[in-house]
């Protein structure tokens, strides 16, 4: 039986790969439709092609709403398991149960249980911190999306959930805790990786809504402008970086393959590095002095 969560994330990235490729290498290729709704906030504001979806556009400030989204739905997961650790059985309501049979056929369980919880919880974790970051620190500019991200963002949050659950609550899964099994090497490493992410994608956030204010705190501009300090100063787009290691510190945490995890990551990198090279193409056309030794999104690589 086909895993409908696999053909998601396959659905999702493959296209969206072909697309920005071509946006990057090949943009005149792309059809206006296309591009407009692929690219959007700063990409699309000087992009003749970007306005043929203007009246389905939305507030890209309304990225808060997935998160909010995210929020809820991996706090109620966060509780299950925690519950579930403690009495040592998995008690997963009917009506959850049946969204994890219809998402995920075949369940079957690939880590220990200890450290599938950790994954849940560092991943609760960050959506609290990009939730809060999106209400209380971040300051937009009336920049716009298109109907189009706004569904990715809940498309990608509910994949990323239910992806750790397939790893977690399978038919053959145990939930007996054991803390030895958090002091495994590649948790502890796993576990640094996404905390150097999780630091850097709080400190680019503040950098960016910083760019907006005066030395008050007062914000008096909603305007782009080019980046500076912090890693800003050898890549273009640290919070895409940031994100990408994110994932690659749960990955390591994990450390087993499964397929549906493994299209989750490779979504992740498809997208965060297609907007960081058109972030950087952008910068790089808009801004005459931009240095020229900063590269995308990787340190002296890409």
């Amino acid at each position: 039986m086909i895993n409908l969560l696999d053909v998601l994330w396959s659905s999702c990235t493959f296209p969206l790969w072909i697309t920005y490729l071509f946006l990057v290498h090949r943009p005149e290729k792309v059809s206006d439709l296309l591009v407009s709704a692929f690219l959007y906030g700063k990409l699309s504001s000087n992009n003749k092609k970007a306005g043929r979806l203007n009246n389905i556009a939305i507030p890209k400030r309304w990225f808060t709403h997935f998160y909010q989204y995210a929020v809820v739905l991996f706090s109620l997961w966060s509780l299950i398991l925690l519950v579930s650790a403690f009495t040592g059985h998995a008690a997963v309501p009917s009506s959850l149960s049946f969204s994890l049979d219809v998402l995920i056929h075949n369940r079957r369980s690939h880590v220990p249980f200890a450290v599938a919880l950790w994954v849940q919880l560092l991943t609760t974790l960050q959506v609290y911190r990009r939730c809060y970051e999106c209400m209380f620190v971040s300051v937009y500019s009336d920049a716009k999306m298109h109907v189009w991200h706004y569904a990715v963002g809940y498309i990608f949050y509910t994949g990323i959930q239910y992806s750790i659950l397939s790893m977690t609550l399978g038919s053959d899964s145990s939930t007996i805790f054991r803390f030895s099994d958090l002091f495994r090497f590649n948790v502890l490493i796993g576990t640094l990786i996404f905390a150097a992410a999780f630091h850097l994608e709080h400190d680019t956030t503040k950098r960016f809504a910083n760019f907006r204010k005066d030395a008050t705190g007062k914000v008096v501009s909603s305007k782009h402008q080019a980046p500076v300090g912090g890693m800003f100063e050898y890549v273009s787009s640290p919070h895409y970086l940031a994100e990408m290691l994110v994932y690659t510190g749960l990955t390591v945490i994990l450390w087993s393959f499964n397929f549906t995890w493994f299209n989750a990551l490779l979504w992740t990198y498809v997208n965060q590095s297609a907007m960081a090279f058109l972030s950087h193409r952008w910068y790089q056309s808009n801004f005459k002095d931009y240095p020229k030794t900063r590269t995308a999104v990787i340190p002296f690589l890409l």
